[in-house]
């Protein structure tokens, strides 16, 4: 599955290098991950994507070359971002078309709501009932944020901090321990829905608060990009 995943990401990256664009070029994850337990059942969450194909399309709009990675999402995208998006369904799948598009792309915007941890084991077929309980041994999935930003320091990075409620120290410092470019914390309540609250924190340590649509902070979190890109090339 890795080979295919790698495939795909390259296919996508190679359609687009003949296009004579100069703006950055952006990595986008979306939606959930899903862990398996067994062919039926597995460890999920309830993201529905909204977020990231918000900023995928938009980009897309403004003449950006773009990849999206996707976790199992039920929206129906447009056919021009169906054709920049790579298909996932576990962390560890995702994790790797993330490390096969990060040297081509400049910005990479993480909105992927990616599952912590998988199931230690998988097993085949159907697990059946019996009389008594099961225990499911887990083990931690990569913290795939972390991992990009210990193989690259030239990009910008941008991260999603989700909670029960919008949690600005905890996010304040997933900003500081990740070393990213800036943050969004976010709360539960915009699960499935195109309507969100967030508050988007700077290392400098300037908050900005927002609430209206995904579509709206997309074009803001784009433009945040957009000046970090532009002040990185003239320092």
């Amino acid at each position: 599955m890795n080979d295919k995943i790698i495939d795909e990401v390259n296919l996508i990256i190679s359609r687009q290098t003949s296009q004579k664009i100069s703006k950055p070029k952006i990595l986008i994850t979306a939606g959930p991950t899903y862990e398996d337990i067994d062919d039926v059942r597995f460890i999920g969450n309830r993201s529905s994507g909204k977020m990231g194909i918000s900023l995928a399309t938009k980009a897309f709009l403004d003449n950006h070359q773009i990849v999206l990675i996707t976790g199992p999402v039920a929206i129906e995208l447009p056919s021009t971002i169906e054709g920049c998006r790579v298909k996932v369904r576990s962390a560890l799948e995702m994790f790797t078309a993330v490390k096969t598009a990060i040297d081509w792309a400049d910005i990479i915007i993480m909105t992927a709501a990616v599952a912590d941890y998988r199931p230690e084991n998988r097993i085949d077929g159907k697990i059946h009932k019996s009389d008594g309980g099961m225990s499911l041994k887990l083990i931690r999935n990569p913290d795939i944020l972390t991992e990009i930003k210990s193989l690259t320091t030239d990009k910008i990075v941008v991260g999603f901090s989700l909670d029960s409620d919008i949690n600005i120290e905890i996010a304040r410092q997933k900003l500081i321990d990740k070393n990213i470019t800036f943050i969004i914390a976010n709360s539960t309540s915009t699960f499935n829905s195109q309507a969100i609250k967030a508050t988007i924190i700077e290392k400098q340590g300037e908050l900005e608060h927002f609430e209206g649509s995904k579509d709206e902070l997309a074009e803001i979190i784009l433009n945040k990009c957009k000046d970090y890109s532009i002040s990185k090339y003239h320092s």
